[in-house]
């Protein structure tokens, strides 16, 4: 398989213990069952954040530089894979994106954690156009045409196809 193996993260660690959050759930079993359905090869990572040393890449299976991580979780929750093209799936209708830190707690700025990130992929023109006023412009509509009807299988899977020739080149 060209890049390797997909990897995702959508289980939400806090002090009490993993969660997930369930319009996140939702969207993930949606896009994991369409990239298996192509047959690509997808794994759950449960804490992306402690892959920093490369020997600690050994532990994860098919995994190569540049592989892409999705990432189905609130702007709070959002940990980077490093070595990896990072993409945020978000599956729900926001008004406003947190410009600034809330309660001094570095993760509550919106714009902060999306600026961490390869991508955006978004459900909607409406988030589309928030995160553009923002700067964004790292987003790509997964949604069916017309707009806001769905996710597509076919945009999902040609963008990943797109992404892994990028890497590749």
């Amino acid at each position: 398989m060209i890049g390797g193996a997909i990897f995702y993260s959508f289980r939400i660690h806090n002090k009490t213990g993993p969660k997930t959050d369930s319009s996140h759930r939702e969207i993930k079993d949606r896009v994991i069952h369409l990239l298996n359905g192509a047959g690509m090869v997808t794994h759950e990572i449960v804490r992306p954040e402690i892959y920093k040393h490369d020997i600690s890449f050994n532990f994860l299976p098919d995994f190569r530089k540049g592989a892409i991580h999705l990432i189905f979780k609130p702007f709070e929750y959002i940990r980077i894979l490093k070595n990896a093209y990072n993409i945020s799936v978000v599956s729900w209708e926001f008004d406003t994106i947190n410009a600034a830190s809330q309660n001094d707690l570095p993760f509550t700025n919106h714009t902060r954690m999306l600026s961490l990130l390869d991508e955006i992929w978004l459900i909607s023109n409406r988030q589309r156009n928030l995160l553009t006023r923002h700067h964004f412009l790292n987003t790509f509509l997964i949604s069916q045409d017309p707009p806001d009807s769905g996710i597509s299988r076919d945009k999902i899977i040609d963008r990943i196809r797109s992404i892994k020739g990028m890497k590749d080149a």
